[in-house]
């Protein structure tokens, strides 16, 4: 706290830090956690005398009184309001509440941190056990021991003990595939969010499990109850088909009440130890009222009353009351805390297809992990853009300057022949240079403010100047249509042109390794502008990605480009798609908005390099 001008954060001139050091819990205000004014003039604290300086007051009687009144003020409220035993309880109620909440989120944030892990954990395992085609060998292994199972069975002579052994085996073979299918059906933790990144690994192994189920797992029940058949054809009537049917129907339904069992037993675990918690934290609140009562009836026994006046026995009176108000208002905000719990764990319809609290939370989780995400890549693009700001403005500086000295430059060659070929070397380097600058003027939106007519034509020179090298390189060929020629849009060029330059740079940079033609066409269909080529496309895998911040398939590559092409779309009102194209790669359809939108001035940070 300081007095302007005077003095700096560190001056301590109300002494606050000073008393703060004696007792914390007594002296609460401290400089870095207060700011304030206090309020003087010239006609109301005339007393009050600057020094010749301006580095502050006389020390004086009214400067003397004015300090003391302000330190008896911070002292007062201190005691009033944030001390312990303050009579009014606000600010430590107030603060038990934030702790609660802050504690109950650490705890919170500590298991879902934990629980993350674990999954993750999990889910790597079970990725690298698919890749690595470990289902395929135990479904050798089990396809093996059952067959040396039924070898056993029909070389027998006793063809009771030969059923038996026969229904034993199949019946193992098939325990052994739901032991299977439960190692690798994983569950994705209730209550849990979960990053982008892991939730695309989960989708995608959900795939690879779906594929485990149909293209696996399925064929080998089939495939044992096949060899399990002929080998009860074998054996004859002995084995019938219907007591197979009946012995394994058996086993699977023993299968299903040892596991609900299993389940019921936990749930009744968990109950009971939550009964003795809920139990024990009442009992506990009514153990320290009842404490506090009984110290209360203690002070007043060993207190002479008649001695006392009667504000002195108000105020005593005031003292045990507020003393046992004060622990029970303690105790009824913990077990209406808990009374919100067990109402939040009891109500609603309790079935597994209905949701509970518990799938609130992980919404709400996923939402707030979704934001923060969001957060971060707005943050890295934010930083991208102030970059490309800068130094665009110090290029274009340096341009400027270049371009004025070359003009003086020419003075100087025409008067001096020995200096023509340098003059002339460096003009038309310079004029090679600039005139590549120039190609990103309609993607500077300092320059584009306002929406205009963009044509067709003119998107397609401005791509066929930029990248006319690479395309003669990399034996690319540019087709463009007619329909795209003629067509025209209101729209901002600084927006829709970048997005046409990583369009291009992109199916430049796929085609290539393509073998054969290489053709790029610039299409167009009512409402649609179409960027299509012949290249290897993109995996079915993939397509759901290729639009977020961050994922590429280009070695080194940041995968920024769609994704911001795609926002900047959004923002005026477009829209970007991708569909297979009928040359046989991948098409990018930029869709028009559909009904008019308001132009709004496009964002800086948006431009597209």
């Amino acid at each position: 706290m300081r007095i302007l001008p005077y003095g700096n954060h560190d001056f301590d001139w109300l002494d606050v830090e000073r008393e703060r050091s004696k007792s914390a819990s007594d002296y609460f205000w401290s400089y870095r956690r207060m700011f304030g004014v206090v309020g003087i003039d010239s006609s109301s604290n005339h007393r009050l005398q600057e020094k010749a300086g301006r580095e502050g007051f006389r020390a004086n009687a009214a400067y003397r009184e004015f300090r003391d009144l302000l330190q008896n003020f911070l002292i007062q409220t201190a005691r009033d309001f944030f001390r312990q035993d303050s009579p009014d309880d606000t600010w430590l109620t107030t603060k038990r509440e934030l702790e609660r909440e802050d504690k109950a989120r650490k705890r919170h944030e500590s298991q879902s941190r934990q629980r993350r892990a674990d999954f993750r954990k999990d889910l790597v395992a079970a990725e690298s056990a698919l890749q690595q085609g470990a289902p395929e060998r135990e479904i050798g292994r089990i396809l093996s021991q059952l067959e040396n199972g039924l070898s056993d069975a029909t070389s027998d002579t006793d063809t009771t003990r030969a059923a038996q052994k026969v229904l034993a085996a199949e019946n193992q073979a098939h325990r052994s595939i739901v032991d299977l299918r439960a190692r690798y059906r994983l569950a994705r933790p209730r209550g849990v969010a979960l990053p982008k990144a892991v939730l695309h690994d989960w989708e995608s192994y959900q795939r690879e499990y779906e594929s485990l189920e149909i293209n696996l797992l399925r064929s080998t029940r089939i495939e044992i109850e096949r060899r399990s058949g002929a080998a009860a054809q074998r054996l004859g009537s002995v084995l019938d088909r219907r007591r197979r049917l009946e012995e394994g129907l058996d086993q699977a339904f023993e299968d299903a009440r040892t596991e609900l069992a299993r389940s019921e037993r936990a749930v009744q675990e968990d109950w009971e130890r939550l009964h003795k918690e809920v139990s024990q934290t009442a009992k506990e609140a009514v153990r320290v009222v009842e404490e506090e009562i009984r110290t209360a009836k203690a002070a007043l026994a060993s207190t002479l009353t008649d001695e006392l006046s009667d504000q002195e026995v108000t105020d005593f009176r005031r003292s045990l009351e507020d003393r046992v108000a004060n622990a029970a208002r303690q105790q009824l905000s913990a077990l209406d805390v808990l009374r919100d719990r067990l109402r939040l764990l009891t109500t609603g319809n309790a079935s597994a297809d209905q949701g509970d609290v518990v799938d609130v939370l992980a919404s709400l989780d996923q939402e707030v992990t979704a934001l923060r995400d969001r957060a971060d890549e707005d943050l890295e693009l934010a930083q991208l853009g102030l970059a490309l700001q800068v130094i665009n403005h110090e290029f274009s500086a340096s341009i400027r300057s270049v371009r004025t000295n070359l003009r003086r430059l020419r003075s100087w060659a025409d008067a001096n022949k020995a200096l023509q070929p340098v003059y002339s070397d460096l003009r038309a380097s310079f004029e090679h240079l600039d005139a590549y600058l120039r190609l990103f003027t309609p993607l500077n939106k300092r320059l584009y403010r306002r929406d205009t007519i963009m044509k067709g034509g003119d998107v397609e020179k401005f791509l066929t100047d930029l990248f006319q090298e690479r395309f003669s390189s990399e034996g690319i060929s540019l087709e463009v249509t007619q329909e795209f020629r003629e067509a025209r849009v209101k729209a901002y060029p600084s927006t829709l042109y970048p997005v046409f330059v990583n369009l291009v740079d992109n199916a430049i940079y796929w085609l290539t390794n393509q073998s054969g033609q290489r053709v790029i066409r610039l299409d167009r269909e009512p409402g649609a502008w179409i960027v299509a080529d012949n290249g290897p496309g993109i995996a079915t895998v993939d397509q759901k990605r290729i639009f977020e911040l961050g994922f590429s398939r280009k070695p080194n590559g940041r995968g920024m480009g769609l994704h911001i092409s795609k926002d900047v779309l959004q923002k005026e009102g477009w829209s970007l798609e991708f569909f297979k194209s009928a040359l046989g790669g991948a098409a990018f359809f930029l869709r028009e908005p559909r009904r008019p939108v308001e132009s709004s001035e496009p964002d800086p940070e948006d431009i597209l390099f």
